[in-house]
């Protein structure tokens, strides 16, 4: 048991509390999923000092809402050797209260949020963690119709997908948020108004993928293309859905339907 470096369970499971008074210390384990409800006590962190992958699952928790446990998710920030963090809630929007006190390591390379229903204000967490290069948002990770940033910069964010926030309407931004983006996935965001265009003034970015969303972003996206091969930039590479294909539209090899 000692020596186990690897947990991965299939389809989830939830682990019992440490018995109390037990010191065992899993000190080679560095993958650990797919773990259902987990309450992230001191004693828990303790255990598993050096995981670097980290895959939960919150759902079926009515009576941890009742009773006004929490699942102890500011005790994340104790997981220094994190670097891939992956959490999914339940797809109603209420679960937001139980991920308000989540705190983030500064280890994070890549996370995933899923159905966590937290506030777009909330971004200024994930936005200063200076390692993390891979952000995915999925099922209503983040709610708001506005995702506006301040002084927020994702330094060294490469890839951002955000799927199915379907209040989102509109994202403000500029290229010094994203300052080393490369790619950018939109997926089922049907009431988005537009991509900021200043996103395609990123000289890192090379793909753009437009998938299920609204005729505004996908048109948004081609004209970030064709402004930027109008400034002598072939490096941008756009992709939208083919039952999205708009005629008439922009011509360019590096226009894809898909």
């Amino acid at each position: 048991m000692p020596q186990l470096r690897h947990i991965d369970i299939v389809p989830s499971m939830r682990l019992p509390h440490p018995p109390s008074g037990d010191v065992f210390i899993l000190h080679n384990l560095q993958t650990l999923k797919t773990l259902e409800n987990l309450i992230l006590t001191e004693e828990v962190c303790v255990r598993i000092p050096n995981v670097r992958e980290l895959d939960i699952v919150y759902h079926s928790f009515e009576e941890q809402v009742e009773l006004g446990w929490s699942f102890h998710l500011h005790n994340i920030v104790r997981l220094s050797k994190l670097e891939s963090l992956s959490i999914r809630g339940r797809r109603e929007r209420y679960v937001g209260d139980l991920f308000e006190s989540l705190t983030l390591p500064d280890s994070l390379i890549e996370l995933t949020l899923d159905s966590c229903y937290i506030a777009w204000s909330g971004m200024a967490m994930i936005a200063y963690l200076p390692r993390l290069q891979l952000l995915h948002l999925k099922g209503q990770a983040m709610v708001g119709s506005e995702w506006k940033f301040v002084k927020e910069e994702f330094r060294g964010l490469k890839h951002l997908t955000v799927s199915d926030s379907y209040d989102l309407i509109n994202w403000i931004a500029d290229k010094s948020n994203f300052p080393v983006l490369e790619t950018l996935y939109l997926l089922s965001l049907k009431n988005l108004d537009e991509i900021p265009l200043d996103i395609g003034e990123i000289p890192t970015l090379e793909k753009i993928s437009i998938i299920n969303c609204s005729e505004s972003t996908r048109m948004s996206a081609i004209k970030i293309l064709e402004e930027q091969e109008n400034l002598g930039n072939r490096a941008l590479r756009v992709e939208i859905d083919r039952r999205n294909q708009i005629r008439g539209c922009y011509e360019s090899s590096n226009l894809h339907f898909i």
